[in-house]
């Protein structure tokens, strides 16, 4: 009866585990063939006053490797707020590509807040970068 369990074993336990060729394998199958997006999340605060300003970001990135870059203006009087929140999301990336966004032509803004968060394969998005200045930089690096 002994030998038999071992027998048995000695069959099942090699076919349940998996190789460590093979999860390297799909490991690197999946960085270089991930799709990665980016939400840029933006603050503008005027204080008292109304604020105005653009927001320069990377949209894509071009086969010739070229960034896609995009403005978008909130000036006033058409946006009559002193405190400006917004979010975009853009893509897709690839692992190693650049991407930023940047607070430009800044009328009565007292406080910012610029920050990039990273999604891949359709992951949940992770915050990767903030900051309070006018420019952030990411290179996709997961």
């Amino acid at each position: 009866m002994r030998k038999i369990i071992g027998f048995a074993l000695v069959i099942i336990i090699p076919l349940l585990s998996c190789s460590k060729s093979d999860s390297e394998d799909n490991g690197n199958t999946n960085i270089t063939n991930s799709d990665y997006y980016v939400k840029y999340h933006w603050i503008g605060d005027g204080g008292y006053h109304y604020c105005s300003f653009n927001i320069n970001y990377i949209n894509s990135v071009t086969p010739n490797s070229n960034a896609a870059l995009n403005t978008i203006t909130y000036s006033y009087p058409s946006t009559k707020q002193k405190v400006i929140d917004d979010e975009l999301i853009c893509g897709p990336f690839k692992r190693n590509d650049k991407v930023y966004i940047e607070m430009t032509n800044e009328q009565s803004v007292d406080n910012r807040l610029l920050e990039i968060y990273v999604s891949k394969d359709n992951s949940p998005f992770a915050l990767r970068k903030s900051t309070n200045e006018r420019k952030l930089e990411y290179i996709i690096d997961y």
